[in-house]
């Protein structure tokens, strides 16, 4: 993986569900954890897409991203890292 993102950027090096767009796998997974664990996912997840949109520009993350937020949007004070999916 270094190798890859060395050799063609972290956009182009990015594989995995959000990457794929596989809203069924990463609600398997945020069903899989729970409290700190699937926050920490999620942030993370969010990140991802900001990636996998410049990766494949053509593609629809808004399935990806309404499953991310569901969580987040019932806290107080939704994280930055929302913004991500606002290009969806």
């Amino acid at each position: 993986n270094v190798h890859n993102i060395l050799e063609y950027g972290c956009a182009q090096a990015l594989t995995g569900p959000v990457e794929r767009g596989d809203t069924a796998t990463i609600q398997h997974h945020l069903e899989s954890l729970a409290g700190r664990e699937a926050e920490i996912y999620r942030l993370l997840s969010l990140q991802l897409v900001e990636l996998a949109q410049e990766k494949n520009p053509q593609r629809d993350y808004g399935e990806i991203c309404q499953a991310l937020q569901t969580e987040l949007n019932h806290h107080p004070e939704p994280s930055a890292n929302t913004r991500n999916c606002t290009n969806s």
